[in-house]
């Protein structure tokens, strides 16, 4: 029970931008691989929805949902439909009969609105909103499968559709480089970032993901050199979920025998979705 309460922590943790860069890669590559890890986000995306509308999060949780867990467009979306629903639901109960004692639910673990709303005593209501949850149940499930992963029918394998970028170093804006402009297609869970090497002087490298303000979005180590036909060159597989409309920077280290990074260059792109 306990170790269940921290990995929900965990995940809330994730979902609000607090996790350090490797815990967030761990928990991602779970995500990737373990369907039932995978609906517990989805519960812990509902509960944090919840609590925003309801005035429940503090001021600083407050602050990380809107720059963080709103960057997606899929979230956007079940926030306003959540917002929608909880207008409709209120004016339907203000029209209904009050409650009474045996009407209202008492306390249960981890209950989100929309559960606690199909535990009521009013079958109209109830039955009213099947039919739109039904409807959002349908395009949620649908937008976080093609932005996030697509699970194999026959198993828990996962079917990447893998969208490829080639980059080159350099074109950094404050020298006046142009970054190089991608749009990445509605149905990529998977951007393939190319990196060409200027040279192979390194076993292994790390790379290292950032947004145009330097947050480190993702991190990779012991990525190693791989022949081309042409210059080397690095392959680093990155979630389409994460990269938002923006300008992002990937920086390339080496890594020496001791393990320690030594930068080799960087590139950078734009996203325009």
């Amino acid at each position: 029970m306990e170790s269940q309460t921290e990995e929900q922590k965990g995940v809330r943790q994730y979902l609000l931008g607090e996790l350090s860069p490797d815990s967030q890669q761990n928990l991602e590559e779970r995500l990737l691989t373990d369907s039932e890890f995978y609906e517990e986000l989805l519960i812990a995306e509902d509960e944090l929805v919840d609590q925003y509308l309801a005035g429940a999060l503090t001021a600083p949780e407050r602050e990380r949902f809107e720059q963080h867990f709103l960057v997606t467009p899929a979230r956007r979306q079940q926030l306003t439909f959540a917002a929608a629903l909880r207008q409709y639901v209120a004016a339907a109960e203000g029209a209904a009969a009050p409650a009474t004692e045996v009407d209202k639910p008492g306390p249960a673990a981890r209950s989100s609105f929309i559960t606690r709303l199909f535990s009521t005593r009013r079958p109209a209501l109830s039955w009213a909103l099947a039919a739109i949850l039904l409807l959002f149940v349908s395009v949620g499930t649908w937008l976080g499968t093609s932005n996030w992963r697509a699970r194999h029918t026959a198993g828990r394998e996962v079917a990447a559709n893998i969208f490829l970028v080639e980059l080159t170093p350099g074109a950094n804006r404050a020298v006046g480089g142009e970054f190089k402009r991608i749009v990445l297609p509605a149905a990529a869970n998977v951007v393939r970032l190319k990196l060409e090497l200027p040279a192979n002087d390194y076993l292994t490298y790390q790379v290292v993901l950032q947004t145009d303000d330097k947050r480190t979005l993702y991190t990779q180590d012991n990525l190693k050199a791989q022949a081309t036909g042409g210059a080397p060159a690095i392959f680093f597989d990155v979630p389409a979920a994460l990269l938002t409309r923006g300008d992002y920077r990937v920086k390339l280290n080496g890594l020496t025998a001791a393990g320690a990074p030594e930068e080799v260059t960087s590139y950078s792109f734009r996203v325009a979705r």
